[in-house]
């Protein structure tokens, strides 16, 4: 699995960012590049195949885009606390700084619960490589199994792998998860992700 663990103690801040029409990932660490310090970006959004659109729903701080998807996700306020909340709240709290919702949630409080909330589609139910998000008391984490695998595999990896307290599921695909630390490609996507989250490490 390609994975980065990035410690809080070692966390400046973090950004949510939704790009209209997408960018590749050494596009958008080239553009949104530190003075100083390491940038960690990591693929948001899951992208259906078969129906063509993203399936989160995703807030940035400026813009709110409503998706298909579970209503619960991951958010941040205070530049870079961690905390889980669904989407309504997540628009109307003004200390919150970013939301993202599963797809489908993988872990909540530290137990699996695999949450797809109204997202029907059969083909995110299959097998295929998946990126995982998520955090616990010491870390946030990002990981890019190696393998494709259903979304309850991918929680099993969350929980008992990645020892993970909160989990979402985020980008899949042969070709979609791209995890880069600073100019190093751990993963690389091919495709053009609206969707990314941005750690800027001290």
């Amino acid at each position: 699995m390609a994975q980065k663990w990035c410690l809080f103690n070692e966390i400046d801040h973090i950004r949510f960012l939704h790009i209209k029409g997408g960018m590749y990932g050494p596009t958008v660490a080239k553009k949104f590049k530190p003075e100083k310090g390491t940038l960690v970006i990591g693929s948001g959004g899951l992208f259906d195949m078969w129906s063509r659109i993203e399936t989160q729903r995703w807030i940035d701080g400026t813009d709110k885009v409503g998706y298909q998807g579970t209503d619960k996700g991951i958010a941040f306020r205070n530049k870079k606390e961690m905390i889980f909340t669904d989407w309504e709240t997540a628009l109307y709290d003004p200390t919150i700084n970013g939301f993202f919702s599963g797809a489908p949630m993988l872990v909540e409080d530290g137990k699996i619960k695999v949450d797809w909330g109204n997202l029907k589609s059969r083909y995110l139910r299959k097998k295929h490589r998946r990126f995982i998000h998520g955090f616990n008391g010491r870390a946030y984490v990002m990981c890019a199994t190696n393998k494709a695998m259903t979304a309850d595999d991918a929680a099993k990896v969350a929980k008992f792998d990645l020892c993970l307290e909160m989990a979402a599921g985020g980008d899949g695909g042969r070709w979609s998860p791209h995890l880069q630390v600073g100019s190093t490609i751990i993963r690389r996507g091919y495709r053009k992700s609206p969707t990314w989250v941005l750690i800027y490490l001290k």
